[in-house]
């Protein structure tokens, strides 16, 4: 039997954990600014999961509320 090893994370699903990235670097960064003092994320829910993943503790002491939906 043949088995190859297959990445798992396609090219759309890596260019969404980049932008979670990204909106993660614009949150703590506006945190760093004092730019908010209390955060509510509503997002569908395996991007929720990157944007939590990414946040730095600064941001994540200010979030208050997550909610799993996809709004599109």
């Amino acid at each position: 039997a043949r088995h190859s090893f297959v990445d798992a994370e396609t090219p759309a699903r890596r260019e969404k954990r980049g932008f979670a990235h990204q909106v993660a670097e614009f949150l703590g960064a506006a945190a760093g600014r004092n730019a908010f003092g209390r955060l509510v994320v509503v997002a569908p829910p395996k991007f929720l999961g990157d944007l939590r993943a990414a946040l730095d503790d600064h941001v994540k002491a200010r979030l208050t509320n997550e909610i799993a939906k996809d709004l599109t």
